[in-house]
């Protein structure tokens, strides 16, 4: 090889070291090809290619080419003085071999990688191995060490001000605080880590941080909010081929279906998500969790022989990597079985073993989880039944989750202690003294209220979203009145009132002088909202340079008004709302895709008053001692029978409509419920009456049922690859997006 050729070649392999660093997989897996094609007589003795060769096949997880490659490069270096790239040799072998469930083997490796790193000063090649080494012992549950190796990274992390190690570190944290059931702390990391991940272009790890925010959020009843964070998770996995990812995805969804009560859904969720994992590793960690889920499905359908087969093949693997809290689980599922098989020893030793190790690792969901499963086994006496409840509901209660299948008992008990007064109204008075109330015994309702109590306090940004009247506006006074911030100011802006010229002078404030008519300096709305909550309704019209200035605004936590040169400081929790599909604005490139991925951390979607039949009289009654008639509970309950077109009405405007309804009825009939309720029927009836009902047969139900169904072919026989299903149907990528979305396909 020439001077020229072999100057030319190392420019190619500083290409390939960039393109794998920045972890964009397509073009390195298609350089790495297109080397092997043209010098793999040279490369076959280049450690550094090797090397890169092996850190790709992780990324993507090609995990034994991996460890055959990197073995290579071993042999190469085993007899050099280059520590440093003996070390990342031996790093990348081992979390091949980690993935690939041989534990112990890629612990002991780990440790000695570390040591060389700590010798060499390499603090990079060091905090990423203290990651790996946590991720061992978070797989075996001993989650105290994982902190302690994950928050030392941390501190090297930050003197590097390394804001992708960083990221990854939050997302492992976060993940640990799942596991200890602290979910509002596992919210907070998380959301760090999807903005740190979004800012660097970090997709693996973003959508890693995706798929266990939608686990907590489906721990927490928000199950909107995880459908939307899987769907983000989905297309980055998707567009990036991430095998590992794409098993975690389905096996999220099946936990998603399990507890929408979706049982066969959940299972073909739940076998997709095996059977990727074998692919990615036969005898790995997912295999484990995904075989447990599948069992866990099937004894909901009452099939007992497949669900204790793939109960024990789940344990199988789980004693193998000695995973104890996947063990627990495994023994939750079979105890199950054996006492709907009539053998109760087998049923209560295994209850008690699983509690035992619970206990031990402080794993606070699964341990609630198994006391409530314990509840209805046959052989439990009544008094342990009672103690198994009360710990079921006392661990259940503090996390803020109802649990997968709450017992009536616990159930009761829970929505007890959720409900903030007397019937369904949620109060809360703020430091300022003003009060906010929200009337719901709707449950998706009260998941949001659950929702919102364990995150009251955090920084993270929430979108809400729903129809227009669906009480955006109330829920967002809510957060801010229920949580720290409520001594400071709540301001409310209205993103489709401003026009937008003035826009960027009302958000930003300016200076004087700025522009013309600029005479006084003047504070923007996001300085008012200091120390306190900044609302942004309707942020989908937000304009598109605006969103950039606002995306900076919320990454630097700094101002900087029109005219001035230099940021000020400024600290406020964001609320946004908005009644429109940002995800669908997103793929048309009306909104901002990073400005997206910040306001949507947690996104709680309100149901429209027609889906809340169980809210209508509570709410009627609500609005009409707020407009100054007492009304008498027992009386109205007797009532509601009377009402026939009040209980049958769809209310198009949602809650805002109810409530001028009410206030024109209440001037009109005076202070007489039943005169006010009889006169709010009969408008109700006018308004109905000649309106027509969509028939599910209707010819645009005919049109929407088939271009789903087309667009379910086709990506079946492009296997899930949007790009190509788009080619394959005609339409732009944006839009197959878009109508994948309106289809929740």
């Amino acid at each position: 090889m020439s001077v020229q050729e072999a100057q030319n070649l190392s420019e190619r392999l500083d290409t390939l070291e960039a393109l794998v660093t920045s972890r964009d997989l397509y073009s390195a897996s298609s350089l790495v090809r297109e080397l092997e094609a043209t010098h793999w007589g040279v490369l076959a003795k280049s450690p550094r290619f090797l090397l890169l060769k092996a850190m790709l096949m992780n990324q993507t997880g090609d995990f034994r080419v991996a460890i055959e490659v990197s073995n290579q490069a071993y042999d190469l270096l085993r007899d050099s003085s280059d520590n440093q790239l003996l070390a990342l040799v031996q790093n990348e072998n081992a979390r091949a071999q980690q993935l690939l469930g041989h534990i112990d083997q890629a612990e002991t490796v780990f440790r000695d990688v570390a040591a060389t790193f700590r010798r060499a000063g390499n603090l990079l090649g060091l905090i990423d191995t203290l990651n790996r080494i946590a991720n061992i012992r978070f797989v075996r549950a001993d989650y105290r060490e994982a902190t302690r190796l994950l928050l030392e990274a941390k501190t090297y992390a930050e003197s590097l001000v390394d804001e992708v190690r960083l990221a990854k570190i939050y997302g492992n944290l976060g993940q640990i605080s799942i596991r200890e059931g602290r979910l509002e702390n596992a919210i907070e990391f998380l959301a760090v880590s999807i903005e740190k991940n979004g800012s660097v272009g970090n997709h693996p790890n973003l959508a890693r941080a995706f798929l266990s925010l939608a686990l907590v959020e489906i721990r927490l009843g928000n199950h909107d909010s995880a459908r939307r964070n899987l769907r983000n998770a989905l297309e980055i996995v998707r567009e990036h081929g991430l095998k590992r990812e794409l098993a975690i995805y389905y096996e999220y969804r099946a936990e998603l279906l399990l507890s929408s009560e979706s049982y066969d859904k959940a299972l073909a969720a739940a076998k997709t998500a095996a059977e990727i994992a074998a692919s990615v590793s036969p005898e790995g960690d997912l295999v484990s969790q995904s075989e447990r889920l599948r069992a866990q499905v099937l004894l909901k359908l009452n099939r007992i022989d497949e669900s204790e087969h793939a109960a024990r093949k789940a344990l199988r693997v789980a004693e193998q990597l000695d995973e104890k809290l996947e063990i627990a689980e495994c023994l939750r599922i079979l105890a199950e079985i054996a006492d709907r098989n009539g053998n109760a020893v087998d049923s209560r030793q295994q209850t008690d073993y699983a509690l035992h190790l619970l206990r031990e690792l402080g794993a606070a969901y699964e341990l609630a989880n198994t006391y409530q499963s314990a509840c209805r086994m046959s052989w439990v006496e009544e008094g342990v039944r009672i103690h198994y409840s009360y710990m079921a509901t006392e661990i259940f209660s503090k996390m803020g989750v109802e649990g997968l299948q709450a017992d009536k008992s616990v159930a009761s008990s829970l929505q007890a202690a959720q409900s903030t007064s007397s019937g369904h109204v949620y109060m809360v008075t703020g430091a300022s003294g003003e009060s906010v109330r929200v009337v719901t015994a709707n449950r998706q309702m009260r998941s949001t209220m659950r929702v919102i109590d364990r995150c009251k306090d955090s920084d993270i940004p929430i979108l809400i979203t729903g129809e227009t009247g669906t009480g955006k506006d109330l829920l967002a006074k809510y957060i801010h009145c229920s949580s720290n911030r409520s001594g400071g100011n709540f301001v409310p802006v209205n993103c489709s009132a401003i026009p937008k010229e003035l826009f960027e002078s009302e958000l930003f404030g300016h200076a004087k002088g700025a522009f013309t008519n600029a005479v006084d300096s003047k504070e923007g709305l996001i300085t008012i909202a200091h120390q306190g909550t900044l609302f942004l309704n309707e942020i989908g019209e937000l304009p598109l340079p605006l969103q950039a200035k606002l995306l900076g605004c919320i990454e630097e936590k700094r101002v900087i008004r029109v005219g001035d040169t230099s940021a000020r400081p400024v600290d406020f929790r964001l609320v946004t709302a908005t009644n429109r599909d940002l995800e669908e604005d997103v793929a048309a490139g009306r909104f901002r895709q990073d400005l997206y991925f910040r306001i949507a951390v947690m996104t709680i979607e309100l149901p429209p008053l027609r889906q809340r039949i169980e809210d209508v009289f509570e709410l009627l009654q609500h609005f009409m001692t707020e407009n100054g008639t007492p009304v008498d509970s027992s009386t109205f309950r007797v009532e509601k029978s009377g009402y026939p077109n009040i209980q049958s009405y769809a209310w198009p405007g949602n809650i805002r409509e109810m409530q001028n309804v009410v206030k024109l009825a209440a001037i009109e009939q005076g202070g007489d419920p039943s005169s006010i309720l009889r006169a709010i029927d009969a408008h109700l009836g006018e308004a109905a009456f000649g309106t027509e009902t969509e028939s599910p047969a209707s010819l645009a139900g005919q049109l929407a049922a088939f271009e789903c169904d087309r667009i379910k072919k086709a990506l079946a026989s492009t296997d899930g690859v949007i790009r190509r299903a788009a080619s394959l149907l005609r339409l732009p990528e944006a839009t197959l997006r878009s109508k994948m979305r309106k289809y929740k396909i």
